[in-house]
């Protein structure tokens, strides 16, 4: 016989859920980009507005931080900077200052638990 309860997913994954649900939603009426991470814990979606600004939001879900290269040479005319926004347990979409883009690209470190969006 099967569970009559099942576990519930932490807040921290209801959130996170919700933020990329948030995102794909918009997604859908102003334009999804590729984007792809290859580690389960750590969940990618971007999209930019025609004409504005792009936004990348990245969810960490697992208990160790990871660095990411975003490419963003697939936008035509990457921006000079981004601004990330970090929310995990203790933040509520803090500024975490201007990040340059470099050769189209930029680096950053997603601490675990937490989710950080990139606007640029």
């Amino acid at each position: 016989m099967g569970r009559l309860f099942q576990r519930r997913p932490s807040a921290a994954k209801r959130f996170v859920s919700r933020c990329l649900m948030l995102v794909l939603a918009l997604g859908a009426y102003v334009g999804a980009l590729a984007s792809t991470s290859s580690d389960s814990t750590l969940q990618v979606t971007a999209v930019r507005p025609t004409g504005g600004n792009v936004t990348i939001v990245l969810a960490n879900t697992g208990r160790n931080s990871h660095t990411v290269t975003i490419n963003l040479n697939g936008l035509g005319s990457p921006p000079a900077s981004v601004m990330p926004y970090r929310t995990s347990a203790s933040e509520n979409q803090a500024p975490l200052g201007a990040v340059p883009v470099s050769s189209g690209a930029v680096t950053i470190t997603v601490p675990s638990k937490s989710v950080v969006t990139l606007v640029g």
